[in-house]
Formats: structure tokens, C-alpha cells, sequence
């Protein structure tokens, strides 16, 4: 009679479910795909904790000579660090989808650029149903400074291979995808570079292209300045300790476009297929940026010059400013407050200890306290 009994269960989403089973489904769907022979590889970039297999896709021309393929630049894209995030899984489907399409971009693309694909660097969490960590109980995306094999091995193994196409001058671009729980619309985060000199704005030509093909992505909510509680994410450590200019986050917000977008003048949610789409206009930007004739390259960082002129004050927003810094726990916060306030009564009635100068260390009582009930001590 189509109403749910007493034994059927009902799951609410934040996101479209994109499980790791699907994952796997897919890839292999690929992988036994005779067109994609020649410009498909699939093997496993490393184990996880639990065990789980975590694919690397390569995507290229590989009927080229081996010193052709050994010379071609590279471009890394990653996604589902935080499993909760499926929006990423989506935006990276697409991404594949595109690339592995008969059309004369991918074709072109397949001959410029070897494309390593990694499209789910947290298994084990997704697969547990965790919304932002691993198996280890810790934040993936801020190991990136120092990843134990043991503790974070997907990262770890992603940042080896990172570190190898930087070393032989082959990494062109890095994006890790992500969903974002605030703000609305799509954009970046980047790394910012001086002002002035040879090269200036050059990190921002790839979002503006971006923003040139889509309504979904917004150029004005990207940001480039990091804080120092983003300094171990894949970004930033990828730019700073590789010397990567093109070092981005790609954030699709769990809401929607800011702003109409569609027929009517009607605000919407994303589909999935708008997410498909994202991926897809990913990889359009990324054949305008990598281009050898440099035409999309230079008309967008012409487009940038006259946007955010030499000198101008660039007024945006931190890459944290949407999201609020973490509370500290409840007993530590009272226990600093009544430290303090100890402190200060001492010194108004001129018994105890002063109230503490600026820069003076508090002590913290993280012990913690008994509970007592009527039977006595528990």
C-alpha cells in the first residue's frame, strides 16, 4: 500500500550515497571496457588499515612512445579524504567520465597529460560510515605534513607519488575534491603567491577559467590565503613542500548554486548530475588551461589583471572565514574561567595570586571530576 511498516527503516542523507562498493562496481565496469584499452590503467595505489584496496586510475595516450610518456606533464586529482563528502564522488565520476569520453577534448587532453586519478583516498571511512575521519580516528586531510604508513597509508602513498612527478618537473596540477557543509555554490582554495613580479595571479588562471564554463562554480567565493589550522592539508602542503603554483581544493557545497541559476529564476538544490556536470567542466577548464597555443591561459590571466590590478587590495576572504574554529571541550573552557576567575578575585580582595598578564601560561585542569549521587560516590 506504499506506506513503510514497523520493520522498514528509513536513512536520511546529507548527500547523494556514492558507497565504496559503487566505487569498485564502476572501475571495474572501466577497466573490462575494450575502448578504454588503450587509455585506461587501473591499479591498487596501496592497502588501507582495514585492508581495503584504495584504485589508482591512470588516464592517457598510451599508445605513444615510452620517452613520450615518460616526458608528458601530470595532473593529480583525489577525493572522498572526508567520507562524509559525496558530493566528491560525484564531481570525480565526472571527471573520469569525461576524460575516458570520444570527444575531440579528451582526445586531446589523453596527448598532453597523464592523469592520475585517485578517487577515494579515505576506504576505510567511507566504508564505516564516518563522516570526516579514518580508521585511525584522525582528520586524513591534515597528515599531509608528515603521513605515517602505518596510521594514514592512502595519504602517505599519495603524497609519494606527488613528490615523484614534482621531483622529475612533470606536476602540472593538483586538486583534492571536497563538499562543503556552509557556504553555497562551488569554488577553490588555493595558495596565494606575491603580488608582484613574474607570476603574479598565475595560481588563480585555473578557477577563472572554471568559472568562465559553469554558472555552478563561483570565481568571487574562492579564496588563496591559508590559515595556520589549514597549513597540514593536501593543498597547502603540496604547494609549500613540492613548489607547486597549481595546488587546489575544489569545494561543491552541499546546498546549491548561490544564487538562481536554472529556468524561472528559481534557487536550486545540486543533483547529482549537476555534480556529474561540475566534474565535466573541470576537465573543459583544464583542456583551455593546458592548451600549448596558451590562449584560454592568457585571455584569463588577462581577465584577472583588469579584475585585481597590480597595487589593488584584493579584500578576500580567509579560506576559513565560513567555518568556525572548533570549540575547545566543555570541562576545559570551565576550568580556564574558573582559573581565571580565581585569579582575578584573589587580586581584588589582595589574597591569592594576581590575575595572569597577557601572554602568561594558565595551567589547565583536564582531570575530571567526580560525580556523586544520593547511594554515595559512583
Amino acid at each position: 500500500d506504499g506506506v513503510a511498516g514497523e520493520a522498514d527503516f528509513v536513512y536520511i542523507c546529507q548527500c547523494y550515497p556514492y558507497t565504496h562498493t559503487k566505487l569498485l562496481a564502476r572501475v571495474e565496469t572501466l577497466q573490462k571496457t575494450p575502448s578504454f584499452s588503450h587509455i585506461l590503467r587501473v591499479e591498487t595505489l596501496c592497502q588501507t588499515i582495514a585492508g581495503h584496496s584504495a584504485p589508482l586510475l591512470t588516464i592517457t595516450d598510451f599508445s605513444a612512445s615510452p620517452e613520450e610518456l615518460r616526458n608528458r606533464k601530470a595532473v593529480v586529482v583525489t577525493a572522498r579524504v572526508h567520507p562524509g563528502e559525496t558530493n566528491a564522488s560525484w564531481m570525480i565520476q565526472g571527471v573520469i567520465d569525461a576524460l575516458l569520453a570520444d570527444t575531440p577534448i579528451a582526445r586531446e587532453l589523453c596527448t598532453w597529460i597523464v592523469f592520475k586519478i585517485i578517487p577515494s583516498l579515505n576506504p576505510d571511512g567511507v566504508i564505516l560510515g564516518n563522516y570526516r575521519c579514518g580508521l585511525s580516528g584522525e582528520d586524513l586531510n591534515r597528515s599531509w605534513a608528515d603521513p605515517s604508513v602505518a596510521k594514514h597509508p592512502t595519504i602517505a602513498c599519495a603524497k609519494a607519488l606527488l613528490k615523484s612527478l614534482a621531483d622529475e618537473e612533470r606536476l602540472l596540477l593538483f586538486c583534492d575534491l571536497h563538499g562543503h557543509s556552509r557556504k553555497k555554490s562551488t569554488f577553490m582554495y588555493g595558495v596565494d603567491r606575491p603580488k608582484a613580479g613574474l607570476g603574479r595571479l598565475s595560481e588563480r588562471v585555473f578557477p577563472m577559467l572554471l568559472s568562465q564554463l559553469t554558472p555552478h562554480f563561483s570565481f568571487n567565493s574562492c579564496s588563496f590565503k591559508v590559515l595556520r589550522s589549514k597549513e597540514t592539508t593536501g593543498r597547502v602542503v603540496v604547494a609549500r613542500q613540492m613548489g607547486l603554483l597549481n595546488s587546489f581544493t575544489l569545494e561543491a557545497s552541499f546546498c546549491g548554486p548561490d544564487g538562481p541559476t536554472g529556468e524561472g529564476g528559481v534557487e536550486t538544490h545540486y543533483s547529482n548530475t549537476d555534480l556529474i556536470n561540475l566534474g565535466e567542466s573541470f576537465v573543459q577548464a583544464l583542456h583551455r588551461f593546458a592548451n600549448p597555443l596558451r590562449e584560454g591561459y592568457n585571455s584569463a590571466l588577462s581577465d584577472l589583471e583588469a579584475l585585481l590590478p597590480s597595487g589593488a587590495k584584493d579584500g578576500e576572504a580567509s579560506d576559513e572565514d565560513a567555518e568556525p574554529p572548533e570549540e575547545a571541550p566543555p570541562q576545559r573552557r570551565s576550568a580556564v574561567s574558573t582559573t581565571a576567575s580565581r585569579r582575578k578575585s584573589g587580586a581584588a580582595s589582595g589574597t591569592g595570586q594576581a590575575a595572569s598578564a597577557p601572554g602568561t601560561k594558565v595551567k589547565y585542569d583536564l582531570k575530571p571530576k567526580r560525580k556523586h549521587t544520593a547511594a554515595g560516590k559512583k
